[in-house]
């Protein structure tokens, strides 16, 4: 379940959040994340205006640094 309250894009990327939300056009969505510490989530770009964190993440070495991956290019 997401909050109501509609976050710029701007605003989601610059900010972190203790646990982490996923963000679909301005709305922030509630993620279980468990409740065992894991590795560095990271936020994937779905498509314009859509992030994702995916429950696993395989990287060819050596891995990405930027916070957001862009899984498309537009």
């Amino acid at each position: 379940m997401g909050t109501s309250i509609l976050v710029s894009e701007q605003e989601y990327l610059t900010t972190s959040y203790k646990p982490e939300y996923e963000y679909d056009e301005g709305v922030l969505l509630d993620r279980h994340v468990g409740e065992q510490p894991h590795g560095t989530a990271q936020r994937i770009r779905i498509a314009p205006r859509k992030y994702r964190i995916p429950d696993v993440s395989v990287y060819k070495e050596p891995a990405p640094r930027d916070r957001v991956i862009r899984w498309m290019t537009s």
